[in-house]
């Protein structure tokens, strides 16, 4: 992965790192590998991966660039990257 503006160095150097969070964060990220059993209403059954992806847009009835709920930066220490931060900010 490319990162720019030091981003992708603060992750190198454990400074920084990305965590996904919330009700729409994915079932994978809110479960441990190998003992996964995601409930699935409409089959009635739990399977070991998720089977719906939940993604935010702009508009209603966007069809693409749409993003994934959920993701926070977490900056440990000193760490601050003002690049970045204005990068965020814009999107």
């Amino acid at each position: 992965m490319v990162v720019k503006d030091g981003l992708g160095d603060a992750f190198g150097n454990q400074q920084a790192f990305l965590l996904r969070i919330g009700q729409h964060g994915g079932a994978e990220s809110n479960t441990l590998d190998g003992v996964r059993h995601i409930h699935i209403p409409q089959h009635k059954k739990y399977l070991p991966k998720p089977t719906t992806i939940w993604l935010a847009a702009d508009y209603k009835d966007q069809k693409d660039n749409l993003l994934p709920f959920g993701w926070v930066l977490v900056e440990i220490g000193d760490f601050i990257s003002d690049k970045t931060h204005a990068f965020l900010k814009t999107q």
